[in-house]
């Protein structure tokens, strides 16, 4: 498979993948480049596509040879973009294993895509243990620094904030308010501190996609169609779910390993669906 690196900018490094027959289902990532920024202990990563939408792929590793290449959530971002044999994907490494991606069909230009494709592209974000966050200081720049996750290890916040990365996308997401099925969606497990805490992280990408900048209320419905009204804060480098989750959680009464798929109908409404441990 034809494949390359850039090194114009050492700080945002690229490399570029031709697709080939057999390439719909793993991308292999040029060697050079994995073993330069890729760790072992990565597993996942993002890709910000030619939509402006976020998709999560597993980072895997072949037992022979150790080479990594992008496994499960690949397909389904090939099949998203309609990427066809002979097209050219880029991909730009922002940090933390985010890239940033373009698409160049076969007449050698970059390809076009439009609203209708943008509406069928939506995306369950899927959990991930996100760690205790305490947020209880006023100063939750230097707060967000020092979070980690509990049980997979340290984590280290992007660098720069995806807002940072994506200035033009911004103001775009805040006039998105045509949202429909495909809207964006999160799945979280309830964790002990989700019920400890009174509080629920929402994830950095989901935020992106809604355009929820800013501090607000939201109302969160459940399957009997009741509702509760919850604060949404955001800090730089997460957002949280706060003052009514815990009514939220007694009304529903929410328990340790209980999953919650959470749906944005509006900029003021979530639809919550749980299903039970």
């Amino acid at each position: 498979m034809a494949s390359g690196r850039s090194s114009n900018n050492p700080k945002r490094p690229q490399f570029f993948k031709v697709l080939l027959p057999g390439s719909f289902d793993k991308l292999w990532i040029p060697r050079s480049f994995a073993n330069h920024y890729i760790s072992e202990d990565r597993r996942k990563a993002t890709l910000y596509s030619p939509l402006g939408k976020f998709w999560h792929v597993n980072l895997e590793r072949s037992n022979e040879s150790n080479d990594v290449f992008f496994g499960g959530g690949w397909r389904e971002f090939v099949r998203a973009h309609d990427i066809r044999v002979g097209y050219l994907v880029v991909f730009r490494h922002e940090g933390n294993m985010i890239f940033t991606t373009k698409v160049f069909d076969l007449s050698g230009c970059l390809k076009a895509y439009d609203e209708t494709t943008l509406n069928h592209a939506g995306q369950v974000l899927t959990d991930i243990d996100d760690g205790n966050i305490n947020v209880t200081t006023n100063n939750h720049s230097e707060r967000a620094r020092r979070y980690n996750f509990k049980k997979r290890g340290s984590y280290k916040p992007i660098s720069p904030t995806p807002n940072q990365l994506f200035p033009h996308y911004k103001n775009k997401l805040r006039n998105h308010s045509h949202l429909t099925n495909s809207s964006p969606q999160f799945e979280k497990t309830v964790r002990p501190y989700n019920l400890v805490r009174k509080c629920m992280n929402v994830p950095e990408t989901f935020c992106m996609l809604s355009g929820l900048q800013d501090k607000t209320v939201i109302k969160l419905r459940d399957s009997r169609h009741r509702s509760w009204p919850v604060s949404f804060h955001r800090y730089p480098q997460f957002a949280q779910l706060r003052k009514g989750w815990e009514e939220f959680c007694e009304g529903n009464n929410l328990k340790e390993g209980d999953k919650c798929f959470f749906r944005l109908v509006s900029k003021k409404e979530m639809h919550v669906r749980i299903v039970r441990n």
